[in-house]
């Protein structure tokens, strides 16, 4: 069987609570120990990654299915003391970001690698004077400035 209905409270009789409510908050928070305990510094899960990916860059391309699983602690899998990082899982999670940052900065065409080129000088003249000239071909045109 339900309850009588009470009457309702007056605004003033409301007002009075939510006060006490507050000033009673604000005094344990003074004065109960500002230790927030051990924080643990974690990174994101295979999913969360995955999301984080999608939600910034706009395109869903499931990086975390080269990743292995992440551990479960307490039947979750994204406690911070379970999701740890070693050599191998950092090696990985670069390659998953290497290839997010190519698919989303497209380059239409792969430059040609730096060439490095030795020219011999000659010692043309009498003593320590060395005079050279070389006349070199560049593949591309450069920009003048002023």
């Amino acid at each position: 069987m339900p309850p009588q209905p009470s009457p309702k409270l007056r605004a003033a009789q409301g007002q009075s609570i939510v006060e006490w409510i507050e000033t009673s908050y604000d005094k344990l928070d003074r004065t109960r120990p500002q230790d927030p305990g051990r924080v643990t510094a974690r990174r994101l899960s295979r999913y969360e990654y995955s999301n984080s990916v999608r939600d910034l860059l706009g395109f869903d391309m499931q990086p975390s299915e080269a990743l292995p699983p992440d551990p479960y602690g307490y039947g979750f899998d994204n406690i911070g003391d379970v999701l740890s990082m070693n050599f191998a899982l950092t090696e990985l999670y670069l390659k998953a970001a290497e290839r997010i940052a190519q698919s989303a900065i497209p380059i239409d065409e792969q430059p040609e690698p730096p060439v490095m080129k030795r020219y011999l000088a000659e010692r043309i003249g009498q003593g320590r004077q060395l005079h050279l000239r070389i006349d070199h071909s560049f593949p591309v045109d450069g920009v003048e400035t002023a």
